[in-house]
């Protein structure tokens, strides 16, 4: 997600994205807070896991709900496996 992020931030994106079905201004300044907040929260993961901490401990530390975004995605987006991911990137 975040290479993709890099991508299409590197065509220098208009001031609207277009996903379905809304229109979003400032299309490029949020494509970047996304990113930077996935950076923070790789670096933030990294840290722990240097500091010592287990895998559970790691992604209860993480903000928001977990339960929420586990039924949404039918499992397929965990808490564990955002830590997991990022814990397997270089």
């Amino acid at each position: 997600m975040m290479d993709s992020l890099r991508r299409v931030l590197a065509l220098e994106a208009a001031g609207a994205v277009l996903p379905a079905p809304r229109r979003v201004d400032q299309g490029a300044a949020r494509l970047r807070d996304k990113l930077d907040f996935l950076v923070e929260l790789g670096a933030r993961i990294r840290y722990l896991y240097g500091r010592g901490w287990g895998g559970g401990a790691i992604a209860r530390a993480l903000p928001g709900s977990d339960l929420f975004w586990r039924i949404w995605t039918g499992g397929d987006f965990s808490k564990r496996k955002l830590r997991a991911a990022f814990l397997r990137a270089p």
